[in-house]
């Protein structure tokens, strides 16, 4: 009887983790999925250090408490604010020792001041950082003092599912359902705070002239007197001056507009409005996909990028959300793409891919194709914040071939 060969090869698990090739084409060594690990920055994997919630609030990991000691701590309980009365300084109490009349605060504003009356005691030493000498009823304390932070922070506003989650720009921002809309929130020192979207107004018989209309212009309906002020314009079809197009992105101040009233700068006709003005606004059910790019390489020209499946893909900038609309918006089905992909290589790559929607943008050149990229200006200067790329939009049935007669098909413009 002969005995099977085995043969024995080591792998070293060195080679990070690769979430963009096939798992056929992935070599020995990497990781195809990483739960509560991460890739090592010389090569391996390490234990991450950990979850922690956030809000924007301060971290419960960054958190210190300090030692005070006054005459009499037993009228003093924990959550208290402790008040210096003489130097007005502040904390809240998150532990005590009624042995030593030692109390454990954190969040602390100002100095207190020696002899001091505080909540009807005298301090008899100022506070002192991390002021427990015993290592374990430091630790005791230190703890303490991240639950107050802990405490503080809260989950995501609304009452349905978290539909995305991504951090931008040094903060979070994360869309959760709120009736029959996701409302998008950005964390700041308060918590979740709700971003504003404003609404948008489509336009068409354009004789306006690149930069008659800006971020801060003053816009008015010829015939329905409304007003509002402009966020951001974006041409995404004809030429300035002639028969350019696009939408803008407006904070109506009163009235509403209507369909094919001119729009008016200083009462100077400069476009005509093809549609009333409508929120904007993200859809329920949709589940976010997100990138960062930056298509200029300057400081300030890195935005973020969404999508979800249900909603049309947006731009932001930090501080404003800008819906990304085809040229062609009534040949795409709801135009809610739910994918994004930068393409960065030398030639257009326009991809079916079935059952998905995609957002495809090559950075180097443009397509002529039926779906062109919008130019959208949001700063003063009429400067377009989506690159000079060509983007892609399309949707294809599963299994099914795409068709010359819809947003499917390949483009058959050439690349110049």
């Amino acid at each position: 009887m002969r005995v099977p060969r085995t043969e024995v090869e080591l792998i070293q698990c060195r080679g990070g983790i690769d979430l963009a090739s096939t798992t056929l084409k992935i070599a020995p060594g990497f990781a195809l999925d990483l739960h509560n690990f991460e890739p090592e920055l010389e090569g391996g994997y390490r234990r991450i250090n950990g979850y922690e919630r956030g809000d924007g609030r301060k971290a419960p990991s960054t958190a210190v408490y300090y030692t005070v000691v006054v005459a009499d701590s037993s009228a003093i309980e924990v959550d208290d604010t402790l008040t210096g009365d003489t130097s007005g300084a502040t904390s809240k109490v998150v532990i005590k020792d009624d042995d030593t009349n030692t109390l454990g605060v954190t969040n602390l504003s100002g100095n207190y001041t020696l002899s001091e009356a505080a909540n009807g005691t005298t301090i008899t030493a100022t506070e002192n950082q991390t002021g427990q000498v015993d290592p374990d009823i430091s630790d005791t304390w230190q703890l303490a003092a991240a639950d107050y932070y802990r405490d503080l922070i809260q989950p995501v506003s609304g009452t349905g599912d978290v539909l995305g989650a991504v951090q931008y720009g040094g903060k979070w921002y994360a869309w959760r359902q709120s009736g029959s809309v996701a409302k998008m929130y950005e964390s700041s020192a308060s918590g979740w705070v709700e971003v504003a979207l404003y609404r948008r107004l489509f336009f068409d018989g354009g004789v306006l002239a690149e930069g008659d209309i800006v971020a801060g212009t003053a816009i008015t309906g010829a015939t329905s007197a409304a007003t509002a002020t402009v966020k951001a314009i974006v041409k995404n079809a004809g030429s300035y001056g002639t028969d350019a197009s696009g939408y803008l992105v407006v904070d109506v101040t009163s009235g509403a507009f209507q369909d094919d009233e001119d729009i008016e700068v200083s009462a100077v006709t400069k476009a005509v409005a093809d549609g009333v003005d409508e929120a904007i606004s993200f859809t329920v059910g949709g589940q976010f996909e997100f990138i960062v790019h930056n298509f200029y390489g300057s400081s300030g020209t890195t935005y973020l990028y969404g999508a979800d499946g249900v909603s049309p893909a947006f731009q932001f900038d930090g501080t404003l959300v800008v819906p990304i609309y085809s040229r062609r918006r009534t040949r795409m089905p709801a135009g809610t793409p739910r994918s994004i992909s930068v393409l960065t290589g030398p030639t257009c790559s326009c991809r079916s891919l079935a059952g998905s929607w995609r957002i495809a943008v090559s950075e180097s050149r443009w397509c002529s194709a039926p779906c062109s990229v919008p130019q959208i200006s949001a700063s003063a200067t009429n400067a377009p914040a989506w690159p000079p790329a060509r983007v892609r939009f399309w949707r294809s049935t599963p299994r099914a071939a795409p068709t010359a007669s819809t947003d499917t098909a390949r483009p058959t413009g050439p690349c110049r």
